[in-house]
């Protein structure tokens, strides 16, 4: 047997080749052989020990092939298929015998480990919980309350009366406050994260002024009144709701009932009034908060514009004394609290 001390591993030599190369390399003893003969004998030695020398150094790299490639557990099998295909194959080259010796070691080595993998185990995957997302649809009703500021403007266009201080063209601009608070209700309608709806508002407001006239005339004692008493809205809404929280624009139609008199004392006595209702538009933003599936708080502001009316406060005297007054606007800024009815929460996957 001959050892590789690399691997520690025997190669096999055949008894045959071994013998022969004796038998060949060794002449018998009972009689000479010629010069010519003898080195014939040696010649055939050393092709024989060549041929053993290949044998050996192809099983070498055959042994280091397997080792680096094969599992230990399927080495022996392995190698022993490997050396009978080596002994017995018919290909006669020895490189060649070597590739396919390699061949199959790692083709073996492939099986065992791919007979060695475990089935991984298959898990279901969990399903995942619904999300309860807040539903904006439906009929709500409610009340609001805050303040409002108006720009009162009055302007005199004839005057042909006794009393009257103000000629065409002379007038005043006042600002006035109050409280300002009401009723709504309206209809939101749900797309996804959209709402839209419509929504109607009464509103009363306290907001009013007086102006006494030292400026125009040669009386100097006009005394001017104006009121805005109570308005009304028809808007549409359009907002973007994140969960239960409702961001939303509001725009639409605006009318405001307003008052405007005058008073005079000296040296002639005379009075006239007139209530008018003015048309107009709002626009406006807010926020809601659903805090509960029902009950919805908010905060809101809107800004609303008005048209000119023509006033007579002439009152029963004689003559004419025309103004052209209107609310110029009326801003407002309200808390909310409002119900909704119908409103389950919506489960979203």
């Amino acid at each position: 047997m001959t050892k590789i001390p690399a691997t520690g591993i025997a190669v096999p030599v055949t008894r045959s080749e071994v013998g022969e190369a004796r038998n060949t390399a060794i002449p018998k003893k009972t009689s000479m052989a010629p010069r010519g003969a003898r080195q014939q004998s040696q010649e055939s030695f050393t092709k024989l020990s060549c041929k053993v020398s290949i044998k050996t150094c192809e099983s070498r790299i055959v042994v280091i092939v397997a080792g680096t490639l094969q599992p230990l557990s399927t080495l022996p099998v392995s190698l022993a298929a490997a050396f009978k295909f080596y002994r017995f194959g018919e290909i006669k080259r020895p490189m060649k015998k070597i590739a396919i010796a390699a061949t199959a070691l790692v083709m073996g080595s492939m099986s065992a480990s791919a007979a060695d993998l475990a089935a991984r185990p298959y898990t279901k995957a969990p399903v995942a919980a619904p999300i309860a997302v807040y539903n904006w649809g439906g009929f709500y009703i409610g009340g609001h309350v805050g303040g409002a500021w108006t720009n009162q403007e009055w302007v005199n266009t004839a005057n042909t009366t006794g009393f009257g201080d103000l000629s065409p063209g002379d007038g005043f601009r006042q600002r006035g406050s109050g409280v300002f608070g009401g009723g709504h209700v309206g209809y939101n309608w749900q797309a996804s994260n959209f709402v839209f709806g419509l929504e109607g508002t009464v509103s009363g407001l306290d907001n009013h002024g007086t102006v006494l006239n030292t400026v125009f005339g040669a009386g100097l004692d006009d005394q001017f009144s104006w009121r805005a008493d109570w308005m009304a809205t028809i808007t549409g809404r359009a907002g973007i709701a994140v969960n239960n929280n409702l961001f939303y624009v509001k725009g639409g139609y605006a009318g405001v009932n307003n008052r405007l008199s005058v008073v005079d004392a000296v040296p002639l006595t005379g009075s006239g009034s007139q209530t008018q209702w003015h048309n107009g538009w709002t626009v406006g933003a807010g926020w809601e908060y659903g805090f509960t599936p029902n009950w919805i708080f908010g905060l809101e502001y809107n800004y609303a514009a008005f048209e000119t009316k023509s006033y007579q406060l002439d009152g029963v005297a004689a003559g004419v004394y025309t103004f052209d007054a209107k609310p110029r606007d009326i801003q407002s800024a309200v808390v909310r609290l409002s119900y909704k009815f119908g409103a389950p929460v919506v489960a979203r996957y």
